[in-house]
């Protein structure tokens, strides 16, 4: 598992990141969005997984609906910042460097639920992406909001021309609504509610999902 942060990268990143007005625009439609879905789906006392936690942008958030958080990323580094920058006390967040994918160190329903904004659009396979659902899904006891990209011609565009402009590696996987509907009910989750963070503009979406009963 690889680690493209390094600690200062980490500290730069989240001074950065969400500086601009553009930026702190979608933060806060993000962060509304999340906020009704966890008033909605959260069943209190509950430990809430958050994959990735990033640099722990939504952690204060999380604390408010669950008895405790569990954040977890790829990066060694961001887990490090994330706990360095929401000191609590040890019941209430810990860390872990895990991989959807690659399978999470924790018991069946060991979540009353599960927390994943911009991890979808980051798999570039239906295999990929069914894993992680299903990994999800094995974990929650409940529910899982999951941010996704749905398939918009407007932010393709706005894509390929940034892109043109100014090159770079990163790519972005967008799925229709339909695809999306099968994979999470082919995981054993079915969508109860999904809003577009910029509606018409941009592909992002958050979605609130129910985990089907076996």
């Amino acid at each position: 598992m690889q680690d493209d942060f390094t600690k200062e990268g980490v500290k730069k990143y989240a001074t950065t990141r969400y500086k601009k007005a553009d930026q702190r625009y979608v933060h806060r439609r993000e962060d509304t969005i999340l906020r009704s879905y966890m008033k909605r789906a959260s069943v209190y006392p509950g430990l809430i997984l958050d994959i990735p936690c990033g640099y722990g942008r939504f952690i204060p958030l999380l604390h408010e609906y669950g008895s405790g958080v569990i954040g977890s990323d790829q990066s060694l580094s961001m887990v490090g910042h994330m706990l360095k920058q929401h000191p609590c006390s040890p019941r209430k967040l810990w860390g872990v460097v895990g991989d959807a994918v690659r399978g999470m160190p924790f018991r069946t329903e060991a979540f009353t639920g599960v927390v994943s904004i911009r991890l979808f659009q980051h798999l570039h396979t239906r295999s990929e992406r069914e894993t992680a659902l299903e990994e999800f899904a094995r974990l929650t006891q409940h529910f899982v909001i999951l941010s996704y990209y749905r398939r918009n011609a407007l932010h393709t565009a706005q894509r390929r021309l940034r892109r043109w402009l100014k090159p770079t590696q990163t790519t972005i996987n967008m799925v229709t609504h339909s695809e999306f509907l099968e994979e999470i009910h082919n995981a054993g989750l079915e969508c109860l509610s999904e809003k577009a963070v910029l509606k018409g503009m941009h592909a992002h979406h958050i979605a609130l999902l129910h985990k089907l009963e076996v």
